[in-house]
This record gives structure tokens, C-alpha cells and sequence, in this order.
């Protein structure tokens, strides 16, 4: 045994002065400490694999202990810090994620929430709940015992999976170099020119979503792969990181979740930063959605989910379907297409006579004769494409429309407004949207407003706040040039 306890002390020893950081208690808060703790925890794992029998590590670590603390009985390589050492890897050495998050906390309270047998969905919640409240160790300890992970999932569970956005942030995904959103409105219009990047901000929240539903780096090869996606600039500069991230809050007590996901652009490193509650992650992923209609361009190589309307729609008849089974919603869906098309008596899916399902419209006007496929017009299919969105699950959801004036007229669009606020305040769901119609600009307050521009190559956004329009219609501010960011529809 002597000689196996002075193998390994070697190269303990060999390893620290390679990592070149002397471990001491001094180092707590330190990165670089836990991180070389991490590495010292998969040396003593694999070496006691090798070298120790499982009946014999407890009384092993001991005296190799005192061995190493023979000269400095402070250096922090105490018998039960080793056993630390060797949990803190075996933890966290399948999940890179929670490790960069446990390498942000002190030892202390690494430990604290090392004693305790958390599953990953537990650990996770705590890691990020530590780093987010800067939690004390007292403070890990009491909420573990309370049992506050439970609670919370319990809490937003009742709550409908209902959550707000605080902020989005964006870096270096095509023309979005440096994206700030905070505390957006429930509704909120992106309004600019053609190709000043509005679309891109929604393309970048659904390459998130869909790396949420993958592996790898899957996501850049559904989007075109790296090159498609990560802006040219800083495709050519060192250091660059691409970067989306969505910071949601849950719960009464506003518990502060992120999901998002960072990729070194240079080592081609991908890191997801989602919940990592399984259950939670899915409902995120679930609640988003991103409407183009009839753009089968925009639709084209992306995951389709075969319960929610697809980018372009192209599944509304199978999807409005389910939703008319539901006499409330059919009852509510009837009610909002006469309010914004009062010609419309009624709608329904049938099956024509090769038996695929088909939207029918009925006129007022026309009681016996249905229209049915392309005799439906432009703006009649998109309303009901965009009522089928919202009833398509009883959840809160996350919906960016592109262009949702398409086919409408200004009459409709001063009705589509007041119908989306609604939808926000009695469903509670997000509801973004690009336009470039000053009609659509009109109906809006100021908190509901962001103007896109682009410069230089590089798309920019002003949020617009009280006071901004002057006291000036919304679409003549606009119009009138008198908006920071500027950003008009031509």
C-alpha cells in the first residue's frame, strides 16, 4: 500500500504543478480552483479504479491525506475535501453544462449541494437558483430542505407552465451583431424596412428551439450549416462568440429561468444553457412558435411538430380540425372571424372527394355555396391561419409573426390589434411580430414598438418608450422620420 500511496502522491503532485495553482482554502470563489478540482476529482477516480479495491478507497484517501498534508495541514487536501474532489467529478463529468455553472460557485457551496442526493433536474435547479439569487450556503442548505425545486415545479404546474419574458439577447446570428431586448411588452411589433434583419431576430429564437430538440450541432445543419448562420464578421475575428439567450420568469415569486445556448465560433464549441428540467425545457420549446404563412420558402428544411401549424401553415386544415371538436373554441374562433371579416358566417373541415381535409368558408352573403382551398381568399385564409395559432393548445404560448397584414386591409388590421391584445391578456401569450404596414404601426402604444434598422451591415433596434411619439399618431412619427433608429418601410 505504501507504495501505491506514494504512486499516487506523485503524481498528485505532477498534476497540480502542471495546472500551475496551488490549492488552498484562499482560493474558494475562485474558477480556476474549481476547475482544478474538477481535474484532481477525475485523477483520484481513475487512479482508484485502477489501483483500489471498492472496500478500500475511504481508508486509501486517509492516508494519502496525510501524506499530502504531512507539511501544510491547510492546503485544503483533507480526507473528506479528496472525497469531495472525487464526487464533484463523478457528478458533473457527463454534463459539461452543469459543470461550467458549478465551476461559478465557491467550494462551500459546491459542497452543500454535493451532500445532499439531488437528482440532475434538482441539481440543476439549484445550481442556477445559486448563481441567479447569490445564494449563501446557508441559504442552498435551507432551500433544498424545503424542498423548494418541488414547490416551484408544483407552483408553475398550477400556474399553466405560465411564464414572462424579461429579455432577449442576440450576438454575432447573421446580421444580429449585438441584440438587446429587456422587459418587452406581451406584444411587441418589429417595424422596418425589407431585409433591415427583422426576420432574423425570429429566426434566431427558432434555430434556439431547435437546438433545444436536438443534439450536436444538428440545429446549424437544419439552418444551413455554420456558415448560413454566424455573422460573417465575426466569422473572421477571434474570440467570437454566437449567442442567443431568452431570460423567462416563473412563478409568483418570478423565478428567473435561462434558456439559451452559447457557440465558440472558433472552437466550434456549442454549449446549451437551457433549464435542464426535462419537463420545463419541453414546455418552452412546446409554447414557441413562428408563423410565415404561405411562405414555403421560410419553411423550408425545419423540424415540423405535427400537433402545431407550421411555418407556413400549410397543415391549417388538419390542425383547425382538432381545435373546431372543442365547442368553446369553435365558439370563440366563429366570433372573432365576424368581428374581423363580418362577411364570414361560419367555418368548418371537410373531406373532398379524393378524401383529403379541407377548409370550407361560408359567406353570409352566399349561404348555400361554400368556398373551399384556393377559392378562399388571400386574407380570409390568413385570419383563420392566424386565430388556428392561437387556439392550437390551452398553454401560453410564444408566437412571432412574420407579416401579418398580408392580404388584409387597413380596416381588418385596425381590428387584428385590439384581437392580439386579447389573446395576451386572457391566454397569456407573447405575441411578436415584423411588419412594415403603417396601418398595422397606427393601432400601437409606444411600449409595443421596436424599430428595425440596419447599418453598415449590422441590423439595429430601438425600443420605443413613453413619450416617444410626441403625442403624434404612431404610424406619423414613424412616417415622419422622427423615431431613433428610424427604420422605414421603404
Amino acid at each position: 500500500m505504501k507504495e501505491i500511496i506514494k504512486e499516487f502522491v506523485e503524481g498528485f503532485k505532477g498534476l497540480t504543478k502542471d495546472l500551475g495553482i496551488e490549492l488552498s482554502d484562499k482560493t474558494n470563489g475562485n474558477y480556476s480552483s474549481n476547475k482544478m478540482r474538477f481535474e484532481i476529482g477525475e485523477y483520484i477516480t481513475k487512479f482508484v479504479i485502477d489501483k483500489i479495491k471498492l472496500g478500500d478507497i475511504d481508508n486509501f484517501l486517509k492516508d494519502a491525506s496525510n501524506k499530502l498534508t504531512k507539511t501544510n495541514k491547510d492546503s485544503g487536501l483533507s480526507h473528506t475535501n479528496l472525497n469531495y474532489f472525487r464526487k464533484f467529478y463523478k457528478k458533473y463529468r457527463n454534463q459539461p453544462d452543469l459543470a461550467e455553472k458549478a465551476f461559478e460557485l465557491s467550494w462551500s457551496k459546491n459542497i452543500a449541494l454535493l451532500k445532499d442526493k439531488l437528482n440532475d433536474d434538482e441539481r440543476n435547479y439549484y445550481l442556477n437558483r445559486a448563481i441567479a439569487d447569490d445564494w449563501s450556503v446557508k441559504d442552498i442548505e435551507r432551500q433544498i430542505q424545503d424542498d423548494s425545486f418541488d414547490n416551484f415545479l408544483n407552483e408553475i404546474e398550477q400556474n399553466n407552465y405560465q411564464f414572462n419574458i424579461k429579455a432577449l439577447r442576440i450576438r454575432n446570428y447573421k446580421s444580429l451583431e449585438n441584440i438587446n431586448i429587456s422587459n418587452p411588452s406581451m406584444l411587441l411589433v418589429f417595424a422596418g424596412a425589407n431585409a433591415s434583419g427583422k426576420s432574423n431576430i425570429f429566426e434566431a429564437i427558432e434555430f434556439l428551439m431547435h437546438a433545444a430538440m436536438t443534439t450536436g450541432t444538428i440545429a446549424f445543419d437544419i439552418f444551413g450549416g455554420v456558415e448560413n448562420v454566424v455573422n460573417f464578421k465575426a466569422s473572421k475575428q477571434n474570440g467570437q462568440i454566437l449567442e442567443i439567450i431568452l431570460d423567462l420568469s416563473f412563478g409568483s415569486n418570478n423565478h428567473n429561468i435561462r434558456f439559451g445556448l452559447k457557440y465558440d465560433i472558433q472552437s466550434k464549441q456549442l454549449t446549451r444553457e437551457f433549464t435542464g428540467i426535462k419537463k420545463l425545457d419541453e414546455k418552452i420549446v412546446n409554447s414557441f412558435s413562428r408563423i410565415f404563412i404561405d411562405n414555403y420558402k421560410k419553411a423550408e428544411n425545419k423540424l415540423k411538430i405535427y400537433n402545431k401549424l407550421w411555418i407556413d401553415a400549410s397543415n391549417l386544415s388538419s390542425i383547425l380540425k382538432v381545435i373546431l371538436e372543442d365547442k368553446k373554441k369553435k365558439a370563440e374562433i366563429i366570433e372573432w372571424i365576424q368581428i374581423l371579416i363580418p362577411e364570414i358566417e361560419s367555418v368548418s373541415v371537410e373531406k373532398d372527394f379524393s378524401g383529403k381535409e379541407e377548409l370550407i368558408v361560408i359567406e353570409k352573403s352566399y349561404p348555400d355555396k361554400p368556398f373551399a382551398g384556393n377559392l378562399i381568399s388571400e386574407g380570409t385564409h390568413n385570419i383563420i391561419a392566424l386565430l388556428t395559432l392561437f387556439y392550437q393548445t390551452n398553454q401560453p404560448q410564444f408566437v412571432c409573426i412574420e407579416e401579418p397584414e398580408t392580404g388584409l386591409n387597413p380596416a381588418v388590421l385596425s381590428e387584428l390589434i385590439p384581437f392580439l391584445r386579447e389573446m395576451t391578456e386572457k391566454y397569456h401569450h407573447h405575441i411578436w411580430i415584423t411588419t412594415h404596414s403603417a396601418s398595422l404601426v397606427a393601432e400601437l402604444s409606444e411600449n409595443e414598438l421596436i424599430i428595425v434598422n440596419k447599418k453598415k451591415g449590422a441590423t439595429q433596434t430601438n425600443q420605443c418608450k413613453e413619450g416617444d411619439f410626441e403625442k403624434m399618431r404612431p404610424d406619423e412619427a414613424w412616417m415622419s422620420n422622427m423615431l431613433k433608429g428610424g427604420g422605414l418601410p421603404w
